[in-house]
C-alpha cells in the first residue's frame, strides 16, 4: 500500500489521485465483504446463500474457518466470495479474473491487496475490520 497515494477527506478518499465516494455494506451477521463485493459486481442475491455456503466450506476449526456471524478474512475468503456470488447468480465468476484494492480509511497508507487480475475493484476497511464500497466519482477532480 506504500506504493499507492491515498487520502482521505470526510467522505471523499483518493487513491491514486482517483475520486472515490464511500459507499455503505451491511453489517448483519458480519456479512460486509459479501455484501461489498456484491454491490461492486453489481449482483443481486442474497448474503445469506454466500455466508452458510462458506460455513460448509470452511467448516473445520481454524483461521479460515467461518461460523453463522464470525469477521470474513479478505485473503482467506475473497475469491470464494466471489465464486459464491456468481453461483448466486446463477453465472460462473473466476476469482482469478479479479484484483481487490483495499485502502484503510483509518489508517491511511495501510491496506491490502488480494488478486492479481485484469479487474480492479478497489473497497475500503473502516473502524479495523468493516468493508464498504468504494464508489468511483467519474468526471470529477
Amino acid at each position: 500500500m506504500h506504493q499507492m497515494s491515498v487520502e482521505r477527506d470526510g467522505q471523499t478518499v483518493w487513491v491514486d489521485g482517483v475520486r472515490f465516494a464511500l459507499g455503505k455494506a451491511i453489517d448483519t451477521d458480519n456479512n460486509c465483504l459479501i455484501d461489498t463485493l456484491r454491490q461492486k459486481l453489481n449482483i443481486v442475491c442474497s448474503t445469506d446463500y454466500v455466508r452458510q455456503e462458506l460455513q460448509k466450506l470452511f467448516a473445520r476449526p481454524g483461521p479460515s474457518h467461518v461460523t453463522a456471524a464470525n469477521f470474513l478474512d479478505l485473503q482467506l475468503h475473497w475469491a470464494d466470495v466471489i465464486r459464491l456470488l456468481g453461483e448466486a447468480y446463477g453465472q460462473r465468476l473466476r476469482p482469478e479474473s479479479f484484483r481487490i484494492v483495499v485502502v484503510d480509511v483509518e489508517y491511511l497508507g495501510h491496506g491490502d491487496v488480494a488478486g492479481d487480475g485484469p479487474t480492479t475493484f478497489h473497497i475500503a476497511r473502516e473502524n479495523g475490520n468493516h468493508f464498504i464500497p468504494l464508489i468511483r466519482q467519474h468526471g470529477l477532480a
